[in-house]
């Protein structure tokens, strides 16, 4: 069974390549938070601002589509809308951690597994810290020690 480090490092070289390939194609930004969305869509996928969504939900993975779904009433769902810039770009890379980790499950069908939700917070906390700080300051497992922030996203 691979421990969380492993886990950890394994997100972290999935965000590299990604990003490597954004800079590739000619995009300079090294905040991964500015290449989030660039990275969804080089995944081959959109975001589609969408009605109706459940109250609960701030973003959706439809891999059936290939698309990233949001709440048309994004800011209005959060407690501080003066937020909604940091919160969209988490909620888009946690997304990406289930496109990345999850999608093809999906598409065979399986039902949501336990730690599903978990693995796209760790993915989408490793994607947006900058490769610098990552190397540079506190190990990756202190970055994770919040188990369910989802409180935060309100």
């Amino acid at each position: 069974m691979p421990s969380m480090r492993d886990d950890l490092e394994t997100y972290a070289e999935d965000r590299e390549r990604l990003l490597l390939e954004l800079r590739r194609q000619g995009w300079r930004a090294w905040v991964p938070a500015r290449l989030v969305r660039r990275a969804i869509l080089l995944c081959g996928w959109r975001i589609e601002r969408c009605h109706g969504m459940a109250s609960s939900l701030l973003g959706l993975c439809c891999p059936e589509s290939q698309v990233i779904q949001v709440p048309t009433d994004f800011r209005q769902r959060l407690r501080v809308p003066q937020t909604a810039r940091a919160v969209m770009n988490e909620t888009l890379a946690h997304e990406l951690g289930h496109l990345r980790l999850h999608a093809p499950a999906m598409l065979k069908h399986q039902t949501k597994q336990r730690g599903w939700e978990k693995e796209a917070n760790d993915y989408a906390r490793v994607f947006l810290v900058p490769l610098l700080s990552l190397l540079n300051r506190l190990p990756m497992e202190l970055l994770l020690k919040a188990e369910d922030d989802v409180q935060r996203w309100r």
